[in-house]
């Protein structure tokens, strides 16, 4: 059995063409939010070859030119804790990929 507080964040999005609907998944409830699923395990492998196309088909907003931001952020001089912060303030495209697939 897992220990569900060792679990990595799962996040979701309501609308996939829409970053800005990216939501977190709460830990060990992901059977609340996807009926009928539950989670019995995870595989983790490392590799160096590039991301393949189908993550780019499926969310197209990651084809956006580079430096071009799809999530929010807080305007300039707004200071806020990280913890303070809203899901989709906290990501960017680069935590989609690995090293060597953008």
């Amino acid at each position: 059995m897992f220990s569900a507080d060792r679990l990595p964040t799962f996040i979701a999005f309501g609308d996939e063409k829409d970053p800005k609907s990216i939501f977190k998944i709460p830990t060990g409830d992901i059977g609340k939010i996807y009926p009928g699923v539950r989670f019995r395990g995870l595989d983790v492998e490392i590799t160096n070859d590039p991301v393949t196309s189908k993550l780019r088909e499926r969310l197209t907003w990651l084809n956006t030119p580079r430096g071009t931001e799809v999530f929010e952020r807080d305007p300039p001089g707004k200071l806020r804790a990280a913890r303070d912060k809203p899901l989709g303030f906290l990501i960017t495209k680069s935590h989609f990929f690995g090293d060597g697939s953008r």
